[in-house]
């Protein structure tokens, strides 16, 4: 936490003591604050943006903070660029740090205010910049289901060219994200998605070895599977995306 100048003055000056005998001292503090996020939902994730105050010195038997919830908020004009603010929340806690800290009479429990900005991401963002160019990558692989199984150049080079396509859309999302040890939401969504284009693949290698000598009626009705296998790829890739969703 940094505080300017202009703060370290009034801190050095005595509150003011009002008419009821309480005192009262306002600070201006300006400052860096680093917060680590889950991001487990992304990019459906909510945030929680807190600034702690904490005496450092008095313990909590003899000082204490108290949030006056009537005078807090935030400004109207207030904008965090590719969030959404939802609201805020202010309160008063106890920190207990378990420890004597070194001293044998000195306590473990001090006070401090805490005051959280809540912030999540436009749903537009995720439907718009990374589900749909998805669905579009899985849509060319999934045609090549339509084509006729004698066009193995065309029924290989659609999924083909759509799984590496896929990888490099998950790779342009994840350059903007820290290095992470878990799967978030959007992952788990694409790992889908590489499955059933590689079954897609699978499919179509499959057809052209088994219907190298199959007539022409018995190559429609393969095709005609092929036509329902697609939509139920499709109908599959939307179930599993909603259940991730709902219940991430």
């Amino acid at each position: 936490h940094c505080i300017s100048s202009a703060a370290s003055d009034v801190y050095k000056r005595q509150p003011k003591v009002l008419a009821d005998g309480s005192k009262y001292q306002i600070l201006k503090v300006e400052g860096r604050f680093v917060q680590a996020f889950s991001l487990l939902d992304f990019p459906l994730d909510r945030q929680q943006l807190s600034i702690t105050v904490e005496d450092s010195v008095n313990s909590n038997d003899v000082l204490a903070f108290e949030v006056d919830q009537e005078s807090s908020g935030i400004g109207a004009k207030l904008k965090i660029p590719g969030w959404s603010l939802t609201g805020w929340s202010a309160r008063s806690l106890v920190h207990n740090y378990g420890s004597t800290l070194g001293e044998d009479a000195a306590p473990s429990q001090y006070s401090a205010a805490e005051f959280s900005l809540n912030i999540e991401r436009p749903i537009s963002y995720f439907y718009w910049k990374l589900l749909m160019p998805l669905v579009i990558v899985l849509l060319a692989s999934l045609s090549a289901l339509v084509l006729s199984p004698k066009s193995i150049d065309a029924r290989t080079a659609l999924p083909a060219g759509a799984l590496l396509t896929a990888i490099f859309l998950q790779q342009s999302y994840s350059e903007g994200l820290p290095d992470l040890g878990y799967l978030i939401l959007m992952d788990k969504i694409y790992l889908v998605a590489y499955s059933l284009i590689v079954l897609t693949l699978i499919r179509a290698i499959y057809v052209f070895q088994k219907t190298s000598n199959y007539s022409a009626p018995e190559i429609e009705k393969v095709l005609s599977v092929d036509r329902k296998l697609m939509v139920f790829f499709l109908v599959a890739f939307v179930a599993i995306t909603l259940v991730l969703v709902t219940f991430r």
